[in-house]
């Protein structure tokens, strides 16, 4: 009576194997083909990694910072975290160095543009070309989605200990996001997530297969499959049920909240007088598009990109800093968005930063 049960029990392990073994077929003549177009069509692993290598790694006070072993194509961070062509950037720095940090946000970091199409990159360019008598470092700070909070506790817990002689703030815009939600709080307790937990065994082993995965040319495919394109500020901004950007009510938030901001940057400045380090502040620009083409409350930005460069003026000339006003246009040849520079919005930039940074002896 068992001969039956026996054998049926055989005909299923045998259906299962066949089917796994197929599977496993499949899978190896995928990873072939696509391991030899991509190698016809000269298709690089790196060209994968905008997608499939994380830009950021878990930070406990900043709640993330830029992650070094981040090989992406078009982003490439340095060993010490930065947006930095050279790795070489030593602790402490010659003698003869005038190390400046670039401390911002995209805008600063450069989105959607090449390192070497970044604008504090272009910077160092002009003026290591000067003939100032000068060795300039000019290192991007920038990261995206910082606001003047991370870059506070970014100045305090890492790039002081660079001993920088200057840096340059380009800083605001993700503020006036921020801060106009009902949830913020001035103790920034809005963002109390922890990150600090210790990296389990576990967690090792599944970071070691996710990283020996990306050999794989299937596996790449699929992510690039599944991850969907970074979102744009107006994606994100005329999306009308973001809890981000509060509600009718959000210019009164904005009103109440500001003052953080003004705090953050003040700090900063003490921070940097004190360690005889220069700060120099840049008006917060946009393109003229900016409210054509924010559908959702327009007048938030309008107002509260006022409200911050009249704070960035305000709190340079209090405390006897520089604040930089030049006249950038505003074309939208120059933008890849309402807020983010193309390449040309970069070059742009700098030559106009470089212009007003001689005029005040830099």
């Amino acid at each position: 009576m068992k001969i039956p049960f026996i054998k049926k029990n055989i005909l299923l392990s045998d259906f299962i194997f066949v089917i796994s073994g197929i599977f496993i077929i499949i899978i190896i003549l995928a990873e072939a083909y696509f391991q030899i177009t991509d190698k016809i069509n000269n298709i690089e692993r790196a060209n994968y990694f905008d997608r499939t290598v994380k830009l950021y790694r878990k930070h406990p006070l900043k709640q993330y910072s830029l992650n070094p072993e981040s090989f992406r194509f078009l982003y490439k961070i340095n060993k010490n975290g930065f947006r930095d062509i050279e790795c070489n950037r030593e602790i402490p720095k010659k003698h003869d160095t005038y190390r400046v940090f670039a401390v911002g946000s995209s805008t600063t970091f450069g989105i959607g543009n090449s390192g070497e199409n970044t604008w504090p990159y272009l910077l160092e360019q002009k003026l290591n070309a000067s003939n100032s008598g000068k060795k300039y470092e000019v290192i991007n700070a920038g990261v995206i989605a910082y606001r003047s909070m991370h870059n506070l506790t970014d100045f305090v817990s890492n790039l002081i200990d660079y001993k920088p002689d200057a840096l340059i703030l380009y800083i605001g815009m993700n503020d006036i996001i921020e801060m106009t939600s009902p949830k913020f709080k001035s103790n920034y307790d809005h963002k109390s997530t922890v990150y600090w937990s210790e990296e389990s065994f576990l967690d090792t082993v599944i970071g070691s297969v996710k990283k020996l995965l990306t050999y794989s040319r299937l596996y790449l495919k699929l992510c690039r499959r599944l991850n969907k394109n970074q979102l744009t500020l107006l994606d994100f901004a005329n999306n009308a049920n973001n809890e981000m950007f509060g509600s009718d009510n959000s210019i009164s938030y904005l009103d109440n909240n500001i003052p953080c901001f003004e705090r953050n940057l003040e700090n900063m400045i003490l921070l940097a007088k004190a360690k005889k380090i220069k700060i120099v502040n840049i008006k917060f620009v946009c393109s003229a598009e900016f409210n054509k083409q924010l559908k959702w409350h327009p007048e938030i930005f309008e107002q509260g990109a006022l409200k911050i460069n009249k704070i960035l003026r305000d709190v340079s000339v209090k405390y006897n800093s520089e604040f930089i006003d030049f006249d950038f246009p505003q074309d939208v040849k120059y933008y890849f968005d309402v807020v983010h520079f193309n390449d040309e919005g970069n070059k742009m930039f700098a030559n106009l930063l470089f212009e007003s940074l001689k005029k005040i002896k830099f």
